[in-house]
């Protein structure tokens, strides 16, 4: 469902319908720096470490850690291990462990964005390696190009906003780049998930001077505003999603030193006080007794986590310029964790399903249309749900070419 914020807006509303792939933009094209999710680009590391429980220490040189489907299937106790952070108590920021050294490759390309992994491995596993590929592919039949009028703004998304000050100078420094090199034409923002939230934090610290000066438009794409359950999930048990070689209790440990683990955990801005996420034989958990639950997953730390990203979770304003919401559902999403007798937390959970993309829930997906009556009345505020569309798949979505299609025709008609 369509939901214009105002009336002049309806005349774009015609644009509905039409296919994108006939459109044929005329003038300058709107320039589009893209912006991943968790996990939604490469990660490479070089070590330098003597001894490791694991004999993770092998490897010379720079390589892709993230992703490399082959190694997860084949060992996925090294993988968990590089990617482990260490958490400073005093900073309360994280930094790799030693021996350990980090980078993010292909800043102000979608190369690194398009396969995560661009392996014969992940080829033969039907493509798993695949991310935003058929959302670039869709702006080149336009007449985009790479690194000229679409850009990538990747980065280490292990670390929370509180933690990525240079990230953020850098996609300021990309924006403004970005829009010297297309004849001073103003940027659409496109972040899917957890981009979503790092860039509505990276717009609220922009002056409205700035903001009206650089972007066109920000477009979310499935963003986990007020978390996911499937987090809970994570911090308690570990995942595998379904890879039975991996030992998710190995998983576990390294997501819990990631510090964007806490962005993504539930808050009480969609689950009320009373909530349960999580059901066992002893007790409930909900928003109203997170410090026993983190104290019996003995993950204490965990409180002071949350604590740490307070800000980018509660602070969930408008963004001050015109936004595109667009977000999946009808797909079976974790609502509620079931543990039996003495399975909490160590055992797998029975999944009780609810609504939502297939990762993040209905509730939290659609907090962002909270700011339809709240917005500035100059800026525009729209959003769609789109049914049987999964946290993922949103990428390769048709409706995100027609609402560029939009955002285009509105700039040329201002």
């Amino acid at each position: 469902m369509w939901h214009p914020c105002r009336s002049d807006v309806l005349c774009v509303a015609l644009l509905v319908g039409t296919a994108a792939a006939a459109f044929v933009p005329s003038g300058p094209l709107t320039p589009v720096v893209f912006v991943p999710g968790k996990g939604g680009n490469q990660l490479e590391a070089k070590l330098d470490k003597l001894n490791t429980v694991n004999d993770c220490a092998k490897r010379s040189g720079w390589f892709r850690i993230w992703l490399d489907l082959w190694s997860v299937l084949v060992g996925e106790e090294c993988i968990a291990e590089n990617l482990l952070l260490h958490y400073n108590e005093t900073t309360r920021k994280s930094s790799n462990y030693p021996g350990v050294t980090t980078r993010v490759p292909g800043w102000g390309t979608t190369k690194t964005m398009e396969y995560l992994d661009p392996s014969w491995t992940a080829w033969l596993l039907g493509n798993m390696g695949a991310y935003a590929v058929h959302l670039v592919e869709g702006l080149l039949k336009w007449g985009y190009q790479r690194e000229k009028t679409i850009v990538g703004a990747p980065y280490d998304f292990r670390y929370a906003p509180h933690s990525q000050d240079d990230y953020y100078g850098r996609v300021r420094a990309l924006i403004e780049n970005t829009y010297i090199a297309n004849e001073d034409t103003r940027i659409v923002l496109i972040a899917h998930s957890m981009g979503g939230l790092f860039m509505h934090r990276f717009l609220r610290q922009q002056t409205d001077a700035w903001k009206n000066k650089y972007i066109e438009a920000f477009v979310t794409l499935n963003t986990p505003w007020s978390g996911a359950v499937v987090v809970a999930h994570i911090y308690s048990s570990g995942m595998n999603w379904g890879l039975r070689a991996i030992d998710p209790l190995v998983l576990r440990t390294m997501h819990r030193t990631h510090e964007t683990a806490s962005l993504l955990f539930p808050t009480g801005d969609a689950w009320g006080a009373d909530d349960v996420i999580v059901e066992t034989s002893e007790r409930n958990y909900s928003m109203s007794n997170l410090d026993e639950y983190f104290m019996d997953i003995n993950f204490t730390r965990g409180l002071e986590f949350l604590e740490n990203v307070r800000d980018a979770k509660e602070n969930l304003q408008h963004p001050g310029v015109d936004t595109y919401c667009l977000y999946g559902s009808g797909i079976p999403t974790p609502e509620m964790l079931v543990y039996g007798e003495g399975e909490f937390p160590d055992m797998q959970p029975e999944t009780k399903m609810g609504d939502g993309d297939g990762t993040v829930n209905l509730r939290s997906l659609r907090y962002c249309r909270r700011w339809h009556d709240g917005h500035n009345s100059k800026t525009v505020f729209y959003s769609e749900e789109l049914p049987n569309t999964g946290h993922h798949r949103i990428l390769d979505h048709k409706r995100i070419l027609d609402v560029m299609q939009m955002i285009f025709e509105r700039r040329l008609h201002k």
